[in-house]
């Protein structure tokens, strides 16, 4: 699984460039290791702060991470908040 690491200073949104239609989720690392997952930085060109997660992701995996994730910024009309 392909992710950007955030890094301070740095606005969400210019993750998203490029990506119209896309959202952005934020994960922690401690989200991530509770299922077996690692984080291995994987530097781009064109994405500095571009990193892998690595692990077997099973069925329960995926759905765990997608209960920890929480929205930076909602994709434009896919997702109406929930709040």
């Amino acid at each position: 699984m392909s992710v950007v690491i955030a890094r301070e200073g740095r606005d969400p949104a210019e993750i998203l460039v490029g990506h119209d239609g896309f959202g952005l989720v934020s994960l922690t690392v401690e989200d991530l290791a509770s299922v077996e997952q690692v984080v291995v930085h994987d530097p781009q060109d064109d994405e500095p702060d571009h990193a892998l997660v690595v692990g077997t992701k099973t069925h329960g995996r995926r759905r765990e991470m997608a209960k920890a994730s929480r929205w930076v910024i909602r994709p434009p009309e896919a997702y109406p908040p929930s709040d």
